[in-house]
Formats: structure tokens, C-alpha cells, sequence
């Protein structure tokens, strides 16, 4: 089953950790604590054991997220692990994050203008007050110029 998505919401974590076990343990709390299906993003970016940015893989993609209500059947979830309330995301972890993003609304014909922080459409400061919002787009900008 193809999905047509046509926005994507961007999500920090709020936590400490940014490793594979903490997506874990996030995809646990969404399972086991919330009865949810699965964790309820697509799309996690956090660092791998050696400190470099990687994907972290969530709901397929024909299924309905759960990270928005209103707008989980029509938005890709992608959560930035960490907590970005008082610190920004290494440039890497920007730039890697970039590159994601520049493939979904490749993929899926969303245009960065349909990339939002998670707080447009709720009552909360996610992706964090010190993420870079604004550099993100820029940079999924950049990325799509070389498609």
C-alpha cells in the first residue's frame, strides 16, 4: 500500500540519548506503555557508537504515523534524537538530516515549503527552542538543488 504524504513534521526527542538504544527505548514506550502499533515516527536521526549521524528506522511508510494528531495520515514523522531546548544539533547531524529530507519530498513530490516543526500544529516547543529550523530548510534547499 503506497501512502500519499504530503508534508513532513520535524520532532526532537527531548531526551539525553541519541543512540540506537534510545530509539529503542522510545519505540518501546510507544508499544508496550501506549498500546500503539509501533514507535510513532518514520524516521529517527541520531549518531551511531562512533558519533556519526545515521537513520534510524521507524513505521513504514504505508502506515499513518503517530506523532501529530490532525495530521499523522497526512505527514512523514522524522525526530532528531536529543534534547534541542537549549542546545542546536551539531552542523553534521543538520546536514545528514538535510539529506533525508531532500530524499523524502523527492520521493513523495513534497516541497520544502510542507517541512514544519512539529510545534506549527501543537502546543509545544518541538524540535526545541534552539533547533535550527530555519538553517534545516535552507540546507534541504541546498540538497534538492543537486537532484
Amino acid at each position: 500500500m503506497t501512502r500519499k504524504w504530503t508534508e513532513i513534521l520535524i520532532h526532537h526527542s527531548a531526551t539525553e540519548g541519541r543512540s540506537m538504544r534510545t530509539w529503542q527505548a522510545i519505540r518501546r514506550d510507544h508499544v508496550e506503555r501506549r498500546g500503539w502499533r509501533d514507535i510513532g515516527y518514520h524516521y529517527g536521526i541520531g549518531l551511531a557508537d562512533e558519533g556519526v549521524p545515521t537513520i534510524l528506522p521507524g513505521r513504514r511508510e504505508s502506515m499513518i504515523g503517530s506523532h501529530c494528531p490532525g495530521k499523522n495520515s497526512t505527514a512523514l514523522g522524522v525526530c532528531f534524537l536529543g534534547d534541542f531546548t537549549h542546545r542546536a544539533p551539531e552542523d553534521d547531524v543538520l546536514l545528514f538530516g538535510a539529506g533525508l529530507l531532500a530524499g523524502l519530498c523527492e520521493r513523495h513530490g513534497i516541497s520544502h515549503r510542507r517541512i514544519h516543526p512539529h510545534r506549527q500544529f501543537r502546543a509545544t516547543e518541538c524540535p526545541g527552542l534552539a533547533f535550527p529550523f530555519d538553517r534545516l530548510l535552507e540546507l534541504v534547499v541546498e540538497e534538492l538543488e543537486d537532484y
